[in-house]
């Protein structure tokens, strides 16, 4: 009875064994996947792994990937599915908030999910989005209007030269003198417009730059507050962005 029951052991774990190397590459198949951002392959890799293997970490780790797809009538049951295994008190309250944020997949690109239920490094739900840099930290737009305030500086001053320059030709004792200083002042006045014009120029597109960056930093922000829950199958509109 012994001998058979040795025999039969030797049996089991040789029909054990090749399975197991085809579950190994299995779980690695869906990982790479769910890391490529095919999320629909991914989602099947799981699902064939967890009829192999009945562990209650890759249906959460399907759900991550159909939630991903934007698919939450899909996602939502899986991860009701994984809270009635009743996982860990962490596990179940990282399961809970995913249901409960089943959103559209967001800009980041996720790692291979945690199959323990809980979320990888690289995962979405430990990264936010970065806030839009305030606009007048923009560095064109500084360069833009602080050069150009120098340029209207700059013109300012020679056009001041020349506009002296030219009242002075009114108390010229000759009329030789008088030209001349009309001459004179001519040039500058000349320059000191260009560069006035220009200046101004610089400061305007500037000013119009910080504008338009303070525009989108408006809209990113009002982005960043808006959220899709899952009710009834459906998607609708919400005030999160955390997965």
């Amino acid at each position: 009875m012994a001998v058979l029951s040795f025999g039969l052991a030797l049996v089991l774990h040789a029909a054990a064994a090749p399975a197991r190397e085809g579950f190994d590459e299995l779980v690695a198949k869906a990982e790479q996947a769910f890391r490529d951002k095919d999320y629909d392959a991914a989602s099947r890799a799981f699902a064939d792994a967890y009829a192999l293997v009945p562990d209650p970490k890759y249906l959460f780790a399907r759900a991550q990937a159909e939630r991903l797809a934007q698919r939450c009538q899909i996602a939502v049951p899986l991860y009701d599915e994984y809270l009635a295994t009743a996982p860990a008190a962490k596990q179940a309250a990282r399961a809970r908030d995913a249901r409960a944020r089943c959103v559209e997949p967001s800009a980041t690109t996720p790692s291979a999910p945690d199959v323990d239920g809980s979320p990888s490094p690289g995962d979405p739900g430990e990264r936010r989005p970065r806030p839009p840099s305030p606009w007048y930290r923009d560095p064109a737009g500084g360069a833009l209007v602080g050069t150009g305030g120098l340029a209207v500086v700059i013109g300012a001053s020679v056009l001041g030269f020349a506009l002296a320059r030219d009242r002075r030709a009114a108390s010229a004792p000759t009329e030789g003198d008088y030209v001349d200083e009309k001459d004179a002042a001519r040039a500058p006045a000349r320059a000191g417009i260009a560069v006035l014009s220009v200046g101004g120029a610089l400061v305007l597109a500037g000013v119009i730059r910080w504008a338009v960056l303070a525009s989108r930093g408006e809209r990113a922000r009002a982005r960043g507050n808006v959220s899709i829950t899952p009710r009834r199958g459906r998607v609708t509109l919400g005030v999160a962005l955390r997965f």
